[in-house]
């Protein structure tokens, strides 16, 4: 039997939300007759996948692996009738967050405003989508709290000053335990 797993991707961004996809391949070593409903047990050390598909009539089944929110390397294990395995590695790669303007200035009078806007890529300069950016302030208000980027990778909050002066406010946004900083 030729039993086979690969990945598409050899990294994807450590943000627990993107995706890899996984293929298993079972025939028979001689014939390369395709293996059909033959069921794969599989695994993650820190990724997120289904734990059992079944082959289809080329004898392919297919999971998605959802990444886990630490830069590591995974490994996937994938397992057939208890004699055949395999298994794989992915990189998890960390995010790159930038939040504008990296200093700002504001009156503090309690209703002074600034918008900032964080920009969160891949290692490859790839927008990173629907991925929930945290935001917080030492002072102030920032609004809203958390924000999902959109397909351009950004997300906006918008500070609003306190009525005293503080010339070391800092704004966070967080995704996961990848953040940047400004300062006001």
């Amino acid at each position: 039997i030729s039993f086979k797993g690969e990945l598409d991707a050899s990294a994807i961004p450590a943000d627990g939300i993107s995706k890899a996809k996984l293929k298993v391949t079972i025939k028979e070593a001689t014939s390369k007759k395709a293996i059909s409903n033959a069921e794969v047990s599989l695994a993650a050390a820190h990724g997120t996948i289904i734990n059992k598909i079944k082959t289809d009539d080329q004898g392919i089944a297919e999971a998605t692996l959802t990444s886990y929110t630490k830069a590591l390397t995974d490994t996937i294990f994938l397992e057939y009738g208890n004699v055949f395995a395999d298994t794989l590695t992915i990189n998890y790669e960390m995010p790159k967050i930038d939040l504008t303007p990296d200093i700002a200035y504001l009156i503090a009078d309690g209703s002074s405003k600034k918008t900032f806007t964080a920009s969160v890529k891949s290692q490859e300069n790839t927008p990173i989508v629907d991925a929930e950016i945290k935001f917080s302030t030492t002072n102030g208000t920032i609004s809203p709290s958390s924000v999902f980027t959109n397909s351009q990778g950004l997300a906006q909050a918008t500070l609003t000053s306190a009525a005293e002066v503080d010339n070391n406010v800092i704004i966070i946004a967080r995704l996961n335990d990848y953040a940047d900083t400004s300062h006001v």
